[in-house]
């Protein structure tokens, strides 16, 4: 014998196969156990600590997300390539502009006017079809 509960009732046990849509309330408590996926972003915002304003303005380079705090002017008046630093710009790196240390950077499918002042944080897929007209220089040592 089994007993039909109504839709608004919370269920005692857990379905045979996740559902499609979630549903429209929290649950009475927290999950006791791990989700077998990773969710898509954290659940707490974390400023990318790593980062800084780059550019070459004098008052404007080498603010941290720290420094601006919750004041949001900060993401307007520092948006944008001019101030970008390790390919994130302050709304890709600080929670207070709508990014984080989780916001993910992918390569522009176009390449840009100019060459990069640092390297690439990751090497590429795969290897250069031709090699270059030069020997590139080694990697400095003892840094």
């Amino acid at each position: 014998w089994k007993m039909i509960q109504s839709e608004k009732e919370p269920s005692y046990s857990p379905s045979m196969k996740p559902t499609v849509f979630p549903s429209s309330t929290p649950t009475y408590g927290p999950t006791k156990s791990a989700t077998e996926f990773p969710t898509f972003s954290p659940t707490t915002c974390v400023d990318d600590p790593d980062w800084m304003t780059g550019g070459t303005h004098p008052l404007y380079s080498g603010i941290k997300c720290a420094n601006i705090g919750s004041d949001t002017v900060w993401c307007e008046a520092l948006k944008g390539k001019a101030y970008e630093y390790m390919s994130k710009t302050i709304d890709q790196a600080c929670c207070t502009c709508g990014g984080s240390k989780f916001h993910t950077t992918f390569p522009s499918s176009s390449p840009s006017m100019n060459p990069s002042d640092e390297p690439s944080t990751l090497p590429t897929a795969s290897p250069s079809l031709h090699p270059t007209s030069q020997p590139t220089t080694p990697p400095p040592t003892g840094r």
